[in-house]
């Protein structure tokens, strides 16, 4: 690989160039799931505006949006995080097969998905939004963004 780079880009690279994946599971980045942590009906989400964090982080959470951080850690101990990411996990999923795979596995989503599944999508996407905002830490303790997402369109990718 370093021989590919250095023809490529015509700079001499080493073994300490190559950056690598590490995945980790699920029961690892969720650890201790915090069943008292509010799960929203779809309905009262979707009257919220996607770009309401403090009405986002306080439905899911129960306090609002006081510190990226707070809400992430906050959020990773959510069920319905945990749900998304085993969801996704193996590989990326249509978003309608998302909406299903979460609802199949969070009860209230589940039982508002059979009468309104676009409903459910909406909250899902709320969900993503307060995500999206949130922060954690890498292991030495600096800030970075909660998930590494990728959206693909078609044959287009966007990497967020």
């Amino acid at each position: 690989m370093c021989l590919f780079a250095s023809k490529v880009f015509g700079t001499r690279f080493d073994v300490s160039s190559i950056v690598g994946e590490q995945r980790r599971l699920v029961s690892d980045v969720c650890g201790d799931i915090d069943f008292s942590l509010p799960v929203p009906v779809p309905k009262g989400l979707v009257a919220l505006d996607p770009s309401d964090l403090d009405g986002l982080a306080e439905a899911f959470t129960g306090v609002g949006f006081d510190d990226a951080q707070a809400v992430g850690d906050r959020l990773l101990r959510h069920r319905i995080t945990a749900s998304l990411l085993r969801v996704v996990a193996d590989h990326p999923r249509s978003w309608p097969d998302a909406v299903a795979g979460v609802a199949q596995q969070v009860q209230e989503w589940g039982i508002a998905l059979a009468e309104d599944p676009a409903e459910v999508g909406e909250a899902l996407e709320r969900f993503v939004a307060l995500v999206s905002q949130a922060r954690g830490r890498t292991r030495s303790g600096d800030v970075r963004p909660l998930f590494a997402v990728e959206v693909r369109y078609g044959s287009e990718r966007s990497a967020a």
